[in-house]
């Protein structure tokens, strides 16, 4: 993916612009530069303040902006361009993330996956997932209308509003509903998976990061989130 938006501001100028994306390219989609001008490589880094945007672009040729939804910006600045903010993130703002390079054996628990991950994928009416992704939509719409009712009164500016949603994302949940609209088939498992000891030092390194190195799956619980990917 290239640092330049392309033709994403034409859809800025109908109001809408979408894009699901890790955090580092969404922030390169921000600022429209490289992971390695911004130094943003992954979720629990600081997004400059100095770090141009879209939104303060926008701003100064005389757009509203707005969004709503998870950003994970990290560091004081929390708008970075945005005259509104219609949510609160889901994730953290500080560096509680941010690993002990010299402690290379220690997890995160709280930022990195495992297999529990994997376990809790499937059907449900609510998670907090689900429910922040509800109250995204609800306050992206609010804003919306009331953009709507400015424009009746004679505010003549164009607006962009950003909508950003947590899902899909792992553990991979989907409401009954959706889910039944799928149907249930069957996937081929690999031909053939080394045993733990086996593995390279990379792959052995990233199983002990997730635990797959020693926490369990049965055989029908490993098929369980590729299930619901389609419905979310």
């Amino acid at each position: 993916m290239t640092p330049r938006a392309g033709r994403a501001g034409d859809a800025v100028r109908c109001g809408l612009l979408q894009f699901s994306a890790l955090r580092a390219v969404a922030l390169c989609l921000h600022s429209g530069q490289l992971i390695s001008r911004i130094a943003a490589y992954d979720n629990a880094s600081k997004f400059k303040d100095s770090a141009p945007t879209f939104a303060r672009y926008l701003r100064s040729l005389g757009y509203r902006t707005c969004f709503s939804g998870k950003m994970h910006f990290v560091g004081p600045d929390q708008m970075h361009g945005f005259e509104d903010r219609v949510t609160t993130d889901i994730y953290p703002a500080d560096f509680a993330w941010t690993p002990d390079w010299e402690a290379r054996d220690e997890r995160i628990d709280k930022r990195y996956h495992n297999m529990q991950t994997v376990k809790e994928s499937g059907q449900a009416h609510a998670t907090f997932r689900i429910d922040y992704d509800d109250t995204v939509g609800f306050a992206a719409r609010r804003w919306l209308f009331d953009a709507a009712r400015d424009t009746a009164l004679g505010d003549d500016r164009p607006f962009a509003m950003v909508a950003s949603f947590i899902h899909a994302h792992a553990p991979y949940v989907a409401r009954p509903e959706w889910w039944s609209l799928y149907a249930d088939e069957d996937i081929d498992k690999p031909a053939h998976i080394p045993a733990t000891e086996d593995q390279d030092p990379f792959s052995r390194r990233l199983m002990d990061g997730i635990e797959a190195s020693y926490v369990p799956l049965t055989d029908e619980e490993v098929p369980a989130p590729a299930t619901p990917i389609s419905p979310m």
